[in-house]
C-alpha cells in the first residue's frame, strides 16, 4: 500500500552513503576494524534516533561495508557499479579516510574505497582520518596491522580518535540528510580554474616570445578565459540563488542540489578514456588531459623537452577548454547555452 505523496517519494531517490572496508590482510586492525566498528557504531546511532527521537532524514542513508579493498577497492567499485531499480536515482556522497583540512588534502589514492566514486562517476567524496605530523602508520596492508601497533603509533589514543572521527563522520551525514540545500562551495573551483587560466596565459606568451615557431601567432588562450569567465558567472548566480531560495520549496532545492552535484561529474574530461587516465578530474586527477599538465606541457615546450609536442598541446587545450565550459553549462541548468558561439 503506497500512501506517500509525489514529493515525498522524490526525497527518497538521493543517497548519502558512508562506507568502510571490511576485510584486509593479516590482523588488520587500522585497515579495515577500526572502519568497519565505527561503521556499525553510526548505523546503531542514526536507527535509534529514527526510531525513538522521531529524526526524519531527507535523503536516504546507505551503510555499505565492502571487501576485496586489498585488491584496489574491488567491492566498492562493483557495488557502484549495481544498476539500480530507479534510473533516475543518484548518489548523493561517500566517505572513508582522510582529513579536510588545506594543507593536508591530498589526491585519493586508488585503494581508497572513496576513489572510484568520484574518480569513474564524478559523485562528490570525502576521505579523512588522522595523521601525526609527516609520519605514515607503516603496517597497512601486513600482518602487523595490529592493535597493539596502532595503540603506539596514535600514542595510545585509539578509543578518543575512534570517537573522534564517528563523532565527525556523524555531523557530515547528519548535515547532507537534514539541510534542504547542499553544502559545497562551488565557487571555491572558479580560484583554483582561474590560476590555473593565468599560468597558462601566462606560458602561452613566453613560449611564443622565446621559440616562436612552435606556436602559431593565431593561437591564444581567450576561449579559456572565456569558459573560466562562463563558470565563474554561473556559480556566483547559483551562490545568489542558494541565498533566495525558498527552503520550503521542495522541487527547487532539489534543482539546486543536482546542479551542485553536477560539478564534480562535468569536471571529468569526456575526451580521453578511462583506460588511459583512470582519473579523469582535469583538476584533482591526473594525464595529459588536466590543467596541471597543460603547463607542464608549456614548460616543456618553452625547455625543448623532446615529449613535448605543438600539436598535442593545442588538442589538450581545446579539450579543457570544452570541459570546463561544459561544466559552466552544466552549473548553469542548461547545458546547451553557450556564452560565446565557439
Amino acid at each position: 500500500m503506497r500512501a506517500t505523496t509525489r514529493a515525498s517519494e522524490r526525497r527518497w531517490h538521493r543517497y548519502v552513503v558512508i562506507g568502510a572496508q571490511r576485510d584486509a590482510w593479516g590482523a588488520c586492525f587500522a585497515t579495515s576494524t577500526v572502519g568497519t566498528s565505527l561503521l556499525v557504531e553510526l548505523a546503531r546511532s542514526v536507527s535509534d534516533m529514527v526510531k525513538n527521537d522521531g529524526f526524519k532524514p531527507r535523503r536516504s542513508i546507505v551503510f555499505a561495508s565492502w571487501s576485496a579493498g586489498e585488491y584496489g577497492s574491488v567491492g566498492a567499485t562493483e557495488w557502484l557499479e549495481v544498476k539500480y531499480p530507479d534510473s533516475s536515482s543518484t548518489l548523493y556522497s561517500q566517505f572513508a579516510k582522510r582529513s579536510l583540512e588545506p594543507n593536508v588534502l591530498e589526491p585519493f589514492k586508488l585503494d581508497a574505497a572513496a576513489y572510484p566514486f568520484l574518480a569513474f562517476s564524478g559523485i562528490p567524496s570525502v576521505s579523512f582520518g588522522f595523521t601525526s605530523g609527516n609520519l605514515e602508520y607503516p603496517y597497512f596492508g601486513t600482518e602487523l596491522d595490529t592493535r597493539e601497533k596502532l595503540n603506539v603509533a596514535a600514542g595510545n589514543q585509539v578509543p578518543q580518535l575512534a570517537e573522534t572521527a564517528a563523532r565527525f563522520a556523524g555531523h557530515m551525514v547528519l548535515r547532507l540528510v537534514h539541510d534542504h540545500l547542499l553544502r559545497m562551495d562551488v565557487m571555491k573551483y572558479n580560484n583554483i580554474i582561474r590560476n590555473h587560466v593565468v599560468q597558462i596565459n601566462t606560458k602561452v606568451y613566453s613560449v611564443k616570445r622565446m621559440q616562436p615557431q612552435l606556436l602559431p601567432k593565431a593561437l591564444t588562450v581567450q576561449w579559456l578565459i572565456s569558459a573560466s569567465g562562463s563558470y565563474g558567472r554561473v556559480a556566483q548566480r547559483l551562490v545568489t540563488d542558494m541565498q533566495n531560495s525558498d527552503l520550503e520549496d521542495i522541487e527547487m532545492c532539489r534543482i539546486i542540489n543536482d546542479r551542485i552535484m553536477a560539478v564534480e561529474r562535468n569536471l571529468l574530461s569526456p575526451y580521453v578514456s578511462p583506460r588511459d587516465s583512470p582519473f579523469r578530474h582535469i583538476m584533482l586527477g591526473s594525464g595529459p588531459h588536466t590543467l596541471k599538465a597543460l603547463s607542464n606541457h608549456l614548460d616543456g615546450l618553452k625547455n625543448d623537452h623532446p615529449e613535448s609536442d605543438a600539436d598535442l598541446f593545442r588538442n589538450q587545450l581545446a579539450m579543457a577548454t570544452w570541459t570546463v565550459q561544459g561544466c559552466a553549462n552544466s552549473l548553469a541548468g542548461d547545458i546547451w547555452a553557450l556564452d560565446n558561439e565557439i
